[in-house]
């Protein structure tokens, strides 16, 4: 079972920042899960929440806010001392420090970076199968993600789990269902992958999860902490 790096180890380090996804390296994840937004002046960004108030020293929109904006906020120091002066990563930026070095998966946030994202990948030749995979909630999001780019897995991020679910992923022509662990049940994995589905499941929090995920038969998990391990 492969463990994706939640936003980095952002149990470990502040998300979405390369101290969080160099710490994802070291730590030897399997690989590395961020999330994109579009600023106001276009530029695709590394951030969760739709405000930069959590998690910097700045308050505002992301969409509401210019690169440049942006690029000045410390996104560091709410996590301690030491991350003082991390900054808010750029999409393009952390795909050319580390989409050779390990496994990265995109989460697109707002339906407002889906065609932004598209053009960014096919302009740098990033849409050969093994080196990204592209998810969301959004279900319009991940279904034009799929038309536009069907070489690369396609993930539909989800709180439920069930076969009426599985079956529309599926004939979706997407790669993989991504529920929110406490969800997850043996015989709903066993039906996806009877699917041709893969399962990744996310909110995972601790080893007593990982060895339920992996008795279960989930092929990866999502978190935090990417140093748990099923043994």
């Amino acid at each position: 079972m492969q463990i994706i790096a939640h936003r980095g180890a952002s149990g470990y380090a502040p998300e979405n920042t390369r101290a969080a996804f160099d710490l994802a390296l070291e730590l030897r994840a399997d690989g590395i899960e961020t999330d994109v937004q579009l600023s106001r002046d276009g530029v695709l960004v590394l951030m969760h929440d739709a405000t930069v108030d959590r998690t910097t020293n700045g308050t505002g929109r992301v969409a509401a806010l210019d690169w440049s904006d942006l690029a000045a906020l410390d996104a560091g120091s709410w996590h301690g001392e030491r991350f003082a002066g991390e900054r808010i990563p750029r999409l393009d930026g952390f795909l050319n420090r580390y989409v050779d070095q390990i496994q990265v998966c995109l989460e697109v946030k707002d339906p407002a970076g889906t065609e932004p994202v598209i053009r960014l990948l096919s302009e740098r030749g990033l849409v050969a199968p093994g080196k990204l995979e592209l998810t969301s909630f959004d279900w319009d999001t991940v279904t034009r993600l799929h038309e536009a780019l069907p070489q690369l897995p396609v993930a539909f991020l989800t709180e439920a789990f069930g076969e009426a679910l599985i079956e529309q992923v599926a004939k979706a022509g997407l790669a993989q269902i991504c529920p929110q662990v406490s969800v997850v049940r043996p015989e709903l994995v066993a039906r996806a992958h009877q699917r041709g589905l893969t399962v990744r499941a996310w909110r995972v929090k601790g080893d007593e999860d990982i060895r339920r995920l992996h008795a279960a038969g989930v092929d990866g998990a999502t978190s935090n902490w990417p140093d748990l391990r099923a043994g």
